[in-house]
């Protein structure tokens, strides 16, 4: 936010009322219209929330993105326009959700309906063949910039919500309890198969397939190009683009909130 004005205007004169009209419904507080206007029965509180925003430590020069991309054209995946820093008032994801949300997109372009849930098992197919798994340094941070924990692992997916208890993709509970950064190792295929109903209703909680963690802040070191998806938009990343910062705003966003909520 470019200054007191443009914060004051933002934070205590703009309300947003979230209503589900997109694929997903990412980021609503129903995800049907009756649902919502439900909700908006039992009374309404202003509320500011935070999102989530996204950089390169230090930003690349276009020659550069091209050199590291591995011979992949950055703009099939996404809007050359699409620029940093990049904002997530839901959550925003790296890896074979990004891919799922890219292939949506692609069949969105030609055919109409919502194809989020057979792109999911597709993308299975054809992720790591796209986008093979490099070495990651994941570093967290909590509150005060302080460094809580460090992983060093390949990872399949990973997602960084704006709070915990969100949901994407028409309700997948990929963020289940107070936790707001979920980190999915490597998985094999039969496994992504198999287990894809855990993201579904969140019931991967406590098991390996997955961890969660409360972080204000992350670092991620990554060798390869990946996609990166913020609320339905993606975007390539690549050697170029690392290290990333991916961390929480001050609150800023006043939304229109169930009390129930």
């Amino acid at each position: 936010m470019q200054g007191p004005k443009h914060h004051d205007a933002i934070t205590n004169h703009i309300t947003i009322l979230r209503l589900p009209l997109g694929t997903g419904n990412d980021g609503t507080d129903g995800h049907k219209i009756e649902e919502t206007i439900e909700l908006l029965r039992g009374g309404l509180v202003f509320a500011n929330e935070r999102a989530v925003r996204i950089y390169p430590e230090k930003e690349p020069s276009e020659a550069d993105i091209l050199a590291s991309a591995d011979g992949k054209n950055p703009a099939k995946y996404g809007d050359p326009d699409f620029l940093p820093p990049w904002y997530a008032f839901n959550i925003a994801s790296l890896g074979l959700d990004a891919y799922v949300v890219h292939m949506t997109n692609t069949v969105k372009k030609k055919l109409p309906g919502n194809f989020y849930h057979l792109c999911v098992p597709l993308s299975g197919f054809t992720y790591d063949k796209v986008f093979p798994l490099g070495n990651a340094k994941i570093e967290m941070f909590g509150k005060d910039n302080v460094k809580t924990d460090e992983i060093n692992m390949p990872f399949t997916l990973m997602a960084f919500g704006a709070s915990g208890y969100r949901v994407y993709g028409g309700g997948h509970k990929v963020l289940p309890d107070e936790n707001n950064f979920c980190l999915a190792p490597k998985i094999s295929l039969w496994n992504l198969i198999k287990e894809n109903h855990r993201f579904v209703d969140g019931s991967f909680k406590g098991t390996p397939i997955a961890s969660l963690h409360t972080v204000e802040k992350i670092r991620l070191s990554y060798d390869k190009s990946i996609l990166m998806q913020c609320d339905g938009e993606t975007v390539m990343l690549t050697p170029a683009h690392f290290p990333l910062i991916i961390e929480l705003t001050d609150p800023c966003l006043r939304v229109l909130k169930p009390v129930s909520l």
